[in-house]
């Protein structure tokens, strides 16, 4: 079997990546797959990936909402239960960062400092929803008559998370992270760009002691699969990261169930130079904030806004970078 190694780890290809339902991980109901390919080497296939079905999807969906509606395991109600779970999680990605970081490499293309950097931001990401998962607080107002109103924060369900390709780890992570710390269950569905390191969440939370079925995640196409998921009738709650056009379609379909939405889309960012501005500061600072990743990040800077007392130096000094000076 053909291997990559990155260092002191080697990884044979292609990775089997299978769905993960009900606590197992699982072959397609349908027996399709997908590959994914070596971005440093389209030749190269690095990964083959198991497809949900709509019995799938339905399967981890049921599961899902089965947890929830009947409160299994305590998982809705017992807040030391996902406290445990989510600092667990944090612990065993911490101690798995450079090994996980050269799967996060090879199917990203991320320069491995780039990686395990990433690896252990998605470790404090979970951390900090552990630490707010018996902070939950409700509230109590008194009203001008005298009386007084109680508001009560509840886990709003089973959240369907979409995550994107070019943080994968970091923004399911934040997607994740937050759902199961108030109590809530998912159906993530991953970038198909980058299932391995899906898995790598997944099987993070398994050993952390996650219950059978709080957790599903299924691979396919968005325009199959995503928009099954998004229009489920059994799910609550659509959490989706990635370009606007896809943003406005989730909410299109989303607002046919009345269903509650977070949406992260595409941004415009500007870098901002004034006259006082170190010039050689700002170019460093404008080179890493729009190549950082290869470009392909949610903050990325895509304009730049410069005094015109600067405009000459500081385009002079960008072309002098660009050609390698």
């Amino acid at each position: 079997m053909p291997t990559v190694s990155y260092g002191k780890f080697t990884i044979e290809i292609p990775v089997k990546v299978k769905l993960f339902i009900d606590g197992e991980e699982v072959s397609s109901s349908k027996g399709k797959t997908f590959t994914r390919e070596n971005p440093a080497q389209f030749d190269q296939t690095i990964a083959i990936i198991e497809e949900a079905s709509t019995d799938d999807l339905n399967r981890a969906v049921d599961l899902a909402r089965e947890v929830f509606d009947k409160d299994k395991y305590g998982w809705v109600t017992n807040y030391r239960q996902r406290i445990k779970v989510l600092y667990k999680t944090a612990e065993i990605l911490r101690e798995e960062a450079d090994r996980i970081a050269v799967t996060v490499a090879l199917e990203n293309g991320m320069p491995i400092r780039q990686a395990r950097a990433h690896v252990l931001a998605a470790a404090e990401i979970f951390e900090f929803y552990a630490g707010l998962a018996d902070k939950i607080y409700g509230d109590s107002i008194v009203l001008s008559n005298g009386n007084v109103s109680l508001i009560f924060k509840e886990p709003v369900g089973v959240v369907a998370a979409v995550s994107p390709w070019n943080f994968p780890m970091t923004q399911a992570a934040r997607k994740i992270a937050p759902a199961l710390a108030a109590g809530c269950t998912v159906i993530w569905k991953p970038a198909s760009y980058t299932p391995m390191s899906a898995m790598e969440i997944y099987r993070a939370l398994t050993k952390a002691g996650l219950p059978k079925g709080v957790v599903n995640v299924i691979y396919g196409p968005g325009a199959t699969v995503g928009n099954e998921l998004v229009r489920h009738p059994r799910i609550d709650y659509v959490s989706f990261t990635g370009e606007t056009t896809t943003g406005k379609l989730i909410m299109q379909q989303a607002a046919a169930g009345i269903k509650r939405i977070g949406l992260e889309l595409g941004g415009k960012n500007p870098g901002l130079v004034f006259e006082d501005a170190n010039i050689e500061e700002a170019v460093r600072a404008i080179v890493f904030g729009g190549l950082r990743n290869t470009g392909q990040a949610c903050g990325a800077i895509s304009r730049v806004l410069v005094h015109e007392g600067v405009h000459e130096k500081l385009v002079n000094r960008l072309v002098e970078v660009a050609k390698g000076s």
